[in-house]
């Protein structure tokens, strides 16, 4: 529901999820996007302006260090909110929230020892705010492999739109002046 129904009310301190996640991807791996390019996340809403509807970026290069390098995603499952200002009657409630990363985009920075990672971000539109997050994940091979083969096909689509067209018609007729003018030349 749009006030902020759903979600799973959590018992822990408010703000305590960094230091309850702290070391998990040196243990057990990063989170990894799903073959369409998809990272599932827990969002934490911690009181009534931190809520949904958010809006997501994706860095695939520099680990996060460059704004610049952030590329707009799509929120493919939103977190509830009243629909402006972020806004919700949730507080201390996880959310499930799933982000799309953009197409042909792989995850190429370097976040500590990790490699081949992206960042994910995701932010609302409270007027005390933003309010939102991050965090570091990892592409599915098969994500990978996607995407990749979707540059291909857009540079094969830039490079076909880069060279001259030959209108054949205006060939043929060029072809037949030439002709003509070589027959005239010779009589």
């Amino acid at each position: 529901g749009g006030a902020g129904a759903g979600g799973t009310k959590s018992n822990l301190k408010a703000e305590s999820m960094v230091a309850d996640t702290a070391g998990m991807g040196s243990s057990e791996g990063l989170p990894t996007s799903d073959s369409t390019g998809v990272v599932s996340l827990v969002y934490r809403q911690i009181n009534q302006d931190g809520a949904g509807p958010l809006t997501a970026d994706v860095d695939g290069t520099s680990g996060g260090k460059d704004a610049s390098a952030f590329q707009k995603a799509d929120v493919v499952q939103d977190v509830p909110g009243l629909g402006f200002q972020g806004l919700s009657l949730a507080t201390n409630t996880d959310f499930p929230l799933q982000v799309k990363m953009p197409a042909g985009m792989t995850c190429e920075g370097t976040v500590g020892d990790a490699q081949n990672v992206c960042i994910v971000r995701v932010r609302n539109g409270a007027g005390a705010g933003p309010f939102g997050g991050s965090a570091a994940f990892t592409q599915n091979a098969a994500a990978r492999k996607r995407a990749i083969a979707y540059r291909l096909k857009k540079r094969m689509e830039i490079a076909r739109e880069a060279v001259p067209q030959i209108d054949y018609a205006q060939a043929d007729e060029e072809e037949e002046d030439d002709d003509e003018e070589l027959e005239q030349k010779q009589q």
